[in-house]
């Protein structure tokens, strides 16, 4: 049985294209706009559907859904129940659709950068340092499949995961959002509050928790920054009024014009912008005068 098999439709295209996507987003430590976007949109198309298959199985009738879609169940069998040569029960082996998901991604990946690197004859130190990209890449994966397994295994919270998949601005990265709330509600829940728990301080010494133990100062948190965020959206206008203000001042406004504004661009410039590089550049302290300085720096400091 091969794993596209288990996962109800996915193709060797399909884990290909996300592997190329995830490499190409890991090149850049996974902060280039333009890689990342297209990891979200392929994990999306790619992954999205999988989620869709598990909510109807959950939920048998979504508004919103398909009628015809097709229930998927969260754990799949990779090992048939058998019997060792001494007649001894081996029992059936089942995971997590979605660890399965994770893991071929991954491998996929590793496939796609190990070809480029052929491809490219990439020297040895780049090879190094993006595998090691890569492999945070995969790691960062893990949470949000792992919370995303979560809702379903709970069951609790599938209807938010309904709603972001028939909301007018679905996506990857809005869906792993989701699923980490619900986790985190889940998580620190009065259901799950008797989890222990140990934490160890500067000294070396063990300390013995519960969930339920962090409930008092968590609501205080969620209320404190409420609150916060109430006095942020009352004085944000006027910060606003007042940014502009400083900088329409005179003074304020000639060291750096605000080039935004069609006046700033139309005004002529007193210096051409080579000229005044240059002046700027041939001007430079010179040893003795950035000594000096550095002294001066000191003896403020002191």
């Amino acid at each position: 049985m091969v794993i596209t098999d288990l996962l109800y439709g996915f193709t060797v295209e399909a884990f290909q294209g996300l592997g190329i996507a995830l490499d190409s987003s890991a090149i850049a430590g996974g902060t280039a706009k333009r890689a990342g976007e297209t990891w979200n949109r392929l994990a999306w198309d790619y992954i999205s559907p999988l989620v869709a298959g598990l909510c109807a199985s959950a939920i048998p009738s979504l508004e919103g859904m398909q009628e015809d879609a097709e229930g998927l169940p969260l754990y799949v069998v990779i090992q048939e129940a058998s019997e060792d040569e001494d007649g001894n029960a081996i029992p059936e082996i089942q995971a997590c659709v979605f660890y399965l998901l994770y893991t071929e991604i991954g491998n996929s990946a590793r496939i796609a950068q190990k070809a480029r690197h052929e491809q490219e004859k990439t020297n040895p130190d780049t090879v190094a340092k993006e595998r090691k990209l890569l492999d945070n890449a995969i790691s960062r994966l893990n949470r949000p499949m792992r919370n995303l397994a979560d809702v379903f295994r709970v069951g609790t919270h599938v209807s938010s995961v309904v709603e972001h998949l028939c909301s007018d601005t679905p996506s990857w990265t809005g869906l792993t959002a989701v699923a980490e709330v619900a986790t985190e509600d889940h998580m620190f829940s009065e259901a799950n509050g008797n989890m222990s728990f140990q934490t160890k301080d500067a000294g070396g010494f063990v300390n013995q928790h519960s969930v339920n133990s962090l409930r008092p100062e968590r609501d205080d948190i969620a209320n404190v920054e409420a609150q916060l965020a109430t006095m942020k959206a009352n004085v944000s206008k006027r910060e606003a009024g007042a940014r502009r203000a400083y900088y329409a001042q005179s003074e304020v406004a000639l060291l750096v014009p605000d080039n935004r504004k069609k006046v700033a661009k139309e005004a002529p410039a007193e210096v051409k912008q080579g000229e005044a590089i240059t002046a700027i550049f041939d001007r430079g302290l010179t040893a003795d005068e950035r000594e000096a300085l550095h002294t001066q720096q000191v003896a403020l400091a002191v």
